[in-house]
This record gives C-alpha cells, structure tokens and sequence, in this order.
C-alpha cells in the first residue's frame, strides 16, 4: 500500500514524472516490465495448459485493473522533452517508429525463416507432440517466445507514450480485434504453425487501410463494429478452409 501510494502520488497528472536516474533507465523500465509481463504469460500457458487466448485475455484485464489502480484512474503526462523526442524523431523523412517496425519485421523474419529457434517455433505451432518426440524444449521455447513477445509490446509501449505525449491506462486494449484480423489476413494459422512475416505486413497495411476508410467513410461506431467483426469471421473461415485443404492434399 506505502508502494501504490507513492506511484499513485507521482503518476498524478499534475505531478512532473521525470525520472532523476535518465531517460535511458526510464526506457529500460518499460522494456524490463513488458519483457516480465511477457514472461508471466508465457508460464502461465504452459502450466495451465489452456488456450493461449484465454491466458492473454485474462492477463490483459488483470494488467490493465492494475495500471488503473496505480494511476488512479487519470492520464500520466508532463514527460521529459528529451522522452518526448522519441516519438517525434525521424530518420530522414521517416518516422522512428517505421523504422523501428521495419528492423523488428527484418530480424524477426530472419529468426524465424532462417535460425534453429525459428523453426522450432513453426515446429511447435504445427504439431507440438512430433517437436516434442523431435528433442524440442517446447516450455523453454514458448516461454522465451513469450518473453520476446513482451520485450516488443515495452518497445511499443514507450515508443506510443513518447508520441502521445501522455500515458493512458487502458491504450491498446481496443486493438486486440485488429491484431488477431490482421495475423489472420496475413495468412498465419489460427492454430499456429505456418504464416510469413511479410504475409502479416500485408495484413496489417491491409488493416490500417480499411480503419481509415471506415473512419472517412464517416460510418456510425457500430457500423465500424460490424464491419470489423465480420472481416474476422471472413478471416477465421479463410483460416479453416485453408486447414481443411491442408489435411485432405496430406491424406
């Protein structure tokens, strides 16, 4: 309780919340944090030996309960300008932050597509008994996935509030409809185990093209709602049909 109301009283949107140790150690902060958070996710999944949507839904509204609580409910702003840079700097004529996208897309693609932990990765999304019987340390994989997974959502994190300017304890958790369409445009398994990186870039352009024409559409929310969940539903069919075919040319 002495914690919560010491962050409570700094996090106050009228409190600076400069951090006196540096912007770097700040920035550490929420990579350290998203990467532990990543890491509880990933235990979890495997212990409870449930769905990992289920396990990630649950673990976002507890995240979410406790960032309220730890801000009372009220935006955090007032960062050093220095942080605020982050967001708005540019390499060129290009914005940080696709910058920043587009390394994580290269290398994580080349992990993927091109190294041993990769591969295990496919091989554990296809048919975890067969990696398993293959000497693959499936706990140890996808708790590491989980963790790296964490790792980028910090990355995300700090880059948003830099741009924002401002920390919001619910941001993101609208966009868990938009993420699961977009990997599923992209043509990544709902059941793991196949996709290419650049299939989910397509997903995602594909995504934020039909968000803005929604939006300049100048369509009611619910028509938006309708219209997002519907793409979903296309997706999930696509995803099984898909699957269905698979099964029947290997049989």
């Amino acid at each position: 309780l002495g914690l919560r109301g010491r962050l409570a009283t700094r996090l106050q949107p009228n409190h600076p919340t400069d951090d006196p140790r540096g912007i770097a150690a700040s920035t550490l902060d929420g990579l350290l944090l998203g990467s532990g958070l990543g890491l509880i996710n990933g235990v979890l999944v495997r212990r409870l030996s449930i769905s990992p949507i289920i396990v990630t839904l649950g673990t976002m509204s507890v995240y979410s309960g406790l960032a309220f609580a730890l801000t009372n409910g009220v935006d955090v702003f007032k960062f050093n300008g220095t942080f605020l840079d982050l967001g708005t700097a540019q390499l060129g004529a290009v914005p940080i932050e696709i910058v920043v996208a587009a390394v994580i897309v290269v290398m994580g693609g080349y992990v993927l597509l091109r190294t041993v932990p990769g591969l295990r990765a496919y091989a554990i999304g296809g048919n975890p008994d067969a990696a398993r019987y293959n000497g693959v340390n499936i706990d140890r994989t996808v708790i590491g996935l989980y963790t790296i997974m964490g790792l980028l959502m910090g990355v995300i994190g700090v880059l948003e509030t830099a741009r924002l300017g401002s920390a919001t304890a619910n941001a993101g958790t609208t966009l868990s409809l938009d993420v699961l369409t977009a990997v599923l445009l992209g043509g990544v398994s709902f059941l793991g185990g196949s996709g290419h990186p650049l299939g989910i870039v397509f997903g995602v352009l594909t995504i934020g093209v039909i968000n803005a024409g929604l939006i300049f559409a100048e369509l009611a929310d619910w028509y938006q709602q309708i219209a997002k969940g519907s793409l979903l539903l296309l997706a999930l069919a696509a995803d099984q049909v898909s699957l269905y075919r698979r099964a029947h040319s290997i049989s």
